[in-house]
């Protein structure tokens, strides 16, 4: 595969919004937007260079063997984090289930974010890139897009090791169904945790 192709893909359907946004050229009151318009133009990149389903980790046909590494992560994943807020003594959501988080907002959040960081742009940096570097960038992209979260070393960092367990699950068996399932409970952990929050649109 031509290396250009994808390169280009990564670089102004993913990296270009993210800089923007990091660099507060665009403000963070409109990350889901950006990031709904990264998505929609990588759908629409999809079906016109007819990438395969399949490279892009939506399958059926290893869910049952894919099934139990997934399980895994996301277990580790939730222990984590529990055991984490309580030895930063972090004060958990009070009423979590009335906030729209979790009402509206994390399913297709989870749905999108799997599918941009880890369904096409992991795919397109491996059809270009060796594993260990395409594993290494995808889990820092997806770090990156957390920045606006604070405390922000505490987000960069928690979101890092996560994009990195994506990352290597996608490598080894992609399944986009579980990943996205998986990235629900954990998003729901540390919302409801409190482990970060998102800072003010304007900051």
């Amino acid at each position: 595969m031509n290396w250009l192709q994808p390169l280009a893909e990564v670089t102004l359907l993913g990296l270009v919004p993210l800089i923007l946004l990091g660099t507060g050229k665009i403000k963070g009151r409109y990350r889901f937007g950006v990031l709904a318009a990264s998505g929609l133009l990588m759908i629409a990149d999809v079906l016109i260079f007819k990438i395969p389903a399949t490279e892009l980790g939506l399958r059926l046909d290893n869910l049952a063997g894919s099934l139990s590494w997934y399980l895994g992560f996301a277990t580790i994943g939730v222990l984590s984090v529990l055991i984490y807020s309580r030895l930063k003594h972090i004060a958990p959501v009070q009423k979590w289930w009335q906030d729209p988080h979790f009402l509206f907002w994390f399913i297709p959040i989870s749905l999108g974010q799997q599918f941009i960081f880890f369904g096409f742009l992991q795919s397109r940096f491996q059809s270009f890139l060796p594993a260990g570097a395409a594993i290494i960038i995808s889990a820092a992209i997806f770090a990156s897009a957390h920045l606006m979260y604070r405390p922000r070393q505490r987000a960069v960092i928690i979101t890092f090791l996560g994009g990195l367990g994506f990352a290597l699950l996608f490598m080894h068996t992609p399944n986009l169904i579980l990943g996205s399932i998986v990235h629900m409970i954990l998003n729901l952990a540390v919302v409801q945790r409190n482990t970060f929050v998102f800072s003010k649109p304007d900051a």
